[in-house]
């Protein structure tokens, strides 16, 4: 994360940036961040940073990290839990998130990247939850 001039949070990861033209079946990143299409090798665009919003959204609600109390042997067998259909859950004793806010995350984290939003579209939901 870094802080801009007008003290406004952005949220960054440049640890494996690259051109569009360049993005293609590289496996790079964090696991729990991971769209489903990047580990599977495919093609992949923004839409899989999308994802990575739907994951961060679920922290900055419950202020913990997702995923924190799964246990899997393997990455192989926590990337099987994502492809069939495992989202992190509501953490019993928490507060709900709104229905926007719940609505947002699982837009973002969908299986199929051509129904998740477009970074305008979450900015806009975003800027309405504010």
């Amino acid at each position: 994360m870094t802080l801009s001039e007008e003290d406004s949070v952005k949220i960054t990861d440049v640890g494996i940036s690259k051109d569009a033209k360049d993005i293609t079946g590289t496996l790079a990143g964090t696991p729990v961040y991971i769209a489903p299409e990047v580990f599977h090798n495919e093609v992949y665009d923004n839409k899989a940073d999308i994802y990575s919003l739907g994951i961060i959204l679920w922290e900055m609600w419950y202020g913990q990290q997702a995923y924190a109390g799964v246990k899997v042997p393997t990455l192989e067998a926590f990337f099987k839990l994502i492809e069939k259909g495992h989202r992190p859950a509501h953490v019993k004793g928490s507060k709900e998130p709104p229905p926007c806010w719940r609505e947002l995350m699982n837009h973002c984290w969908n299986r199929n990247p051509e129904k998740r939003p477009s970074a305008q579209k979450c900015n806009e939901q975003i800027s309405k939850l504010s």
